[in-house]
């Protein structure tokens, strides 16, 4: 595992990781494990620890650079289900909304953008 210079002594964000990252990130594991971590957080978008193709160990290397950015405080369904609001803490503490609306013929996610403001509306 090589951090690298951008993310060298602090924890690193995966999904801020281009391709190149992630691979500089996986240096010394073969070139197929950078293809299954980017299938799997991006084409798959499953979270780390259910990224079984990976070892183990090599999940739990990347977890250990990685930490936990994002994590799910609150879902709250409404509208039967169609409707879902979510609370989430960053890693800096701040807490962000999220509401995901499912209707007949598509999905919308409105995602709030005042993370870190002073007026401190979440």
């Amino acid at each position: 595992m090589n951090p690298g210079p951008r993310t060298a002594g602090r924890e690193i964000g995966l999904c801020d990781l281009s391709r190149r990252e992630l691979g500089e990130l996986l240096e010394g594991h073969p070139r197929y494990r950078i293809d299954q971590l980017w299938d799997g957080l991006y084409r798959q978008r499953l979270p780390l620890a259910q990224l079984t193709s990976l070892p183990k160990q090599l999940r739990a290397d990347i977890g250990d650079l990685a930490g936990n950015s994002l994590e799910l405080v609150r879902a709250v369904p409404a509208d039967r289900g169609r409707t879902v609001k979510q609370l989430w803490s960053l890693a800096d503490g701040h807490l962000v909304e999220s509401v995901v609306m499912h209707y007949y013929n598509r999905t919308t996610v409105c995602v709030s953008s005042q993370a870190g403001c002073a007026m401190g509306c979440t």
